[in-house]
Parts: structure tokens; C-alpha cells; sequence
């Protein structure tokens, strides 16, 4: 089973929440229980998380993007396992930012959480403390991660629809601003 195909489960099982229920928490909600019902074959591994909120990444370097000291780190994460004779030979991990709209098809983006997932390898960042703190831990610093794997996309979810698309495809429409966020028209690339 190619990636592409594992996507477009995916898609198709957000989707089919999108059509049951409304409000961005609710649809990424059931859209995670519906993912992780799914059946894959024996080579194939999805694990599928729910992380609206929860962890932030704390900003250490630079210490803010747009006035703001943190972000989440997405709404999804998606853990696909590719497995041969019992043994794991590959593993992706990927956030999705969503942003939903049941009433046209713009979608505010935010700048910081946008520059997050652009800029990544050029970012160093922490979780939160609250963790470390209690377990007397110093907090694990994360820098230079690669922007070749893709750290994070976006899934854009109106009443019938669910897109996903890669920070390169919603730089396309980036506006240069100093604060707040910018609006994605998808209107602009295609009839969803």
C-alpha cells in the first residue's frame, strides 16, 4: 500500500465525519475514531492522534514567531508504520494544522503556527514544562529537524470536503504580514 493510498483513507474517513457532524474539534475527533477502526494490511501500520491544543511547542530560538511565545503543534498526527516479516523498516510521523470553514471555502492561517511548520528546521523549540517540572527533567530541546520530511500539512475542511495540502502549496497565497494571519482561498485551485 503506497503512502498516497494510506492518505486517501484518510481523507475519505474525514470526509465521511464532516458529513455526521460539525465543528473543526468535533469532526478532527471522530475523524481520529474512524481512522483508527480502519483496517490496513499486514505490511501497513496507521496510528492516527488527537493533539488539538496539546503539546504547545514553546519557541526557545527565535523566542516568539509574530508576537506569539508558542503554538500548537497540530490537530492530527499520524503515525504510519511500514512493516516487512514482522520488523519495522519504515516509519513517518506527520501534524495536520486544520482549519475549518462550513460556509465557503477561505481559511485563516495563522502566521506563527504557518511559519512554524515552514521554518522548522531554523526553529528551536521545547514542550511544556509542566512536564519536566514534575518529573524533576530538564526540558528536551528540539532544533534542525528536517524540512524534507515534512514536519506538518494542513487539512482543509468545509461541509462536504476534506483537502490536504503541504505548507508549499498554502505559501502560495502567503501574505507578508507582521501579526494576526492571512486568508487561503481554495477557490483558486480547485472545484472541492
Amino acid at each position: 500500500m503506497t503512502t498516497q493510498e494510506i492518505y486517501k483513507r484518510i481523507i475519505n474517513s474525514i470526509e465521511s465525519a464532516i458529513s455526521n457532524t460539525t465543528g473543526e474539534v468535533r469532526i478532527v475527533e471522530d475523524s481520529i475514531n474512524r481512522i483508527q477502526g480502519l483496517s490496513w494490511n499486514q505490511n501497513v501500520k496507521v496510528q492516527a492522534g488527537f493533539c488539538h491544543q496539546k503539546p504547545y511547542a514553546f519557541f526557545i530560538n527565535p523566542d516568539n514567531l509574530f508576537t506569539k511565545q508558542k503554538t500548537e503543534l497540530g490537530d492530527f498526527l499520524f503515525v504510519i508504520k511500514y512493516i516487512d516479516g514482522g520488523r519495522i523498516i519504515d516509519k513517518r510521523a506527520l501534524f495536520f494544522q486544520a482549519k475549518y470553514n462550513n460556509s465557503g471555502k477561505q481559511f485563516s492561517i495563522e502566521l506563527h503556527q504557518f511559519h512554524f511548520y515552514k521554518q522548522i528546521d531554523n526553529i528551536e523549540f521545547k514542550f511544556g514544562n509542566s512536564v519536566y517540572r514534575n518529573l524533576g527533567l530538564t526540558p528536551i530541546i528540539w532544533k534542525n529537524i528536517s524540512v524534507a520530511n515534512e514536519f506538518g500539512d494542513y487539512i482543509l475542511l468545509g461541509n462536504t470536503f476534506a483537502v490536504d495540502l503541504s505548507t508549499n502549496e498554502i505559501a502560495s497565497q502567503y501574505e507578508h504580514k507582521k501579526y494576526g494571519h492571512f486568508n487561503y482561498d481554495l477557490d483558486l485551485i480547485c472545484d472541492c
